[in-house]
Formats: C-alpha cells, structure tokens, sequence
C-alpha cells in the first residue's frame, strides 16, 4: 500500500525546489525590466509567449499535463509580467508629468462602462462604488471598455485586476500600457449579494421586458460559483450555453 506521508514528503521537496526556480525565474525577470527599462520595449511580447506557451504544451506528457502546464506557465508569465510592469513604474516609465490636482473626482452623472453583463461581478463592484446617479452600460470585452474611455465615451471603466478564480488579469495591465490610461482606484473588493437573486432579478426584467419563453445565456465564465448559482434557477447547460424556458 502506498504511505500517504511519504507522498507528502516527496511532494514537499519538490515543491521547494519549484520555489526555488519559480524565485530564480523573478530574478531574471527583473534583469529583462531592467533591459525594457532602458530600451523603452514592451513589456507584453504576445508572439513570444504564445511560441513558448506552444513548446511547453508539446513538451508536457499526456493532455491533462499539457493543458495543465499551460495554464500554469500562463500564470506564471503572468507574474512576471506584473512584477515588469512595478519596476517600470518604479522607474517613471510612461508617467506623464501633467496631471491636474483635484480634490476629488466627480462621480455623480458620469458615463461608466464595465465589461460583461448586468449581474456579474464587474457590475456588482460597479454598483458597490458608484452612486446610483451614473450612466452605465456594458461591452463584451476588456479591450472595448478600454476603448470607450480612450474615446471620451465613458469616464470611468471598472474592470478586474485580480479575481478569486483567474487570479491576475494580465490583459489589464497590457491594455493600460497600451491605451495610456490609468487606474483612478484600486480596492480589494469582497462582492456580497452576488448571485441567486440577482440573476433572478436580471431574468424577471429581461422576460417583462421581451415577453420570452425562452433564453439562452453564453456560458463566459465557467467558475463553479456560476454553475450553482444557474442550477439553483433549474437552468441546464446544452452545447455551451445556458438555457432557461420561462
């Protein structure tokens, strides 16, 4: 029979030892900041990490292991990526020297944009910080929330940095380098009253509204926190998406 502490102990070793490569990597990810610091490159290379993210799947044994080392190294670049982004921050890189002082930023009839839909967590925290007099609409993706606000269209977007089940959203930090925009407030969110009911309610008004039978909801986030909340409201999911008959 196999002995479940020796597992451990062998588990714990080599743990120790990713550890220690995992802070060895960080190192040299600070010599890489370092180069772009004084080169003015990039931080995000998408080619390059897609052509490494590509090596490692195949290298990995099996598809569960090469699924998994994807999304692994994923996170990893992704930490890199943010810790490059701190240092050229540190550095001043692409701060700009002429901000305007005020005492406080206006949040009362402002036009905010949040991506995803009425219900889900960018929306909640849009709710929880914003006062009830804001003009608020929703884009599909982080990329067109960046570009209503670089477009003078919406004054505020609120999107994720880090979330509970994706952990760092690097796409962020990337769209903000790109689009020169910056980050107003940065909060540690807990989302309370996030779920059944608010769904329920999303549901009534868009069946008041439409008169529907039937809807059908595109599965974007496969969390376990959304399947129960969907199987709580009896909705299956078929072919990708979740459907409910009124």
């Amino acid at each position: 029979m196999i002995d479940l502490q020796e597992c451990r102990k062998e588990i714990d070793v080599i743990d120790k030892e990713i550890l220690r490569l995992f802070e060895k990597r960080m190192e040299v990810c600070e010599d890489v900041a370092e180069y772009k610091i004084h080169t003015g490159k990039q931080v995000l290379d998408p080619k390059r990490e897609q052509d490494k993210l590509d090596v490692l799947k195949n290298q990995a044994h099996g598809s569960f292991n090469s699924l998994g080392a994807q999304e692994l190294f994923q996170q990893i670049m992704a930490i890199s990526r943010k810790r490059q982004y701190q240092l050229l921050t540190k550095n001043g890189i692409d701060m700009e020297k002429n901000y305007e002082m005020v005492d406080e930023l206006p949040l009362k009839n402002v036009n905010v944009v949040f991506q995803g839909v009425e219900g889900a967590y960018s929306y909640a925290a849009m709710r929880a910080y914003f006062p009830d007099e804001i003009n608020s609409y929703h884009v599909r993706t982080f990329r067109a929330a960046m570009e209503e606000v670089a477009f003078g269209k919406a004054d505020y977007a609120v999107l994720p940095i880090e979330n509970s089940t994706e952990g760092i959203v690097t796409d962020i930090y990337d769209l903000l380098t790109e689009y020169q925009l910056y980050i107003q407030l940065m909060d540690n969110a807990k989302i309370e009253g996030f779920g059944t009911e608010l769904f329920e309610d999303l549901i009534e008004e868009t069946v008041q509204s439409s008169g529907a039978k039937h809807l059908e909801f595109e599965l974007w986030d496969a969390a376990d926190r959304s399947k129960m909340i969907f199987d709580e409201l009896g909705i299956d999911l078929t072919d990708g998406e979740w459907q409910y008959d009124c």
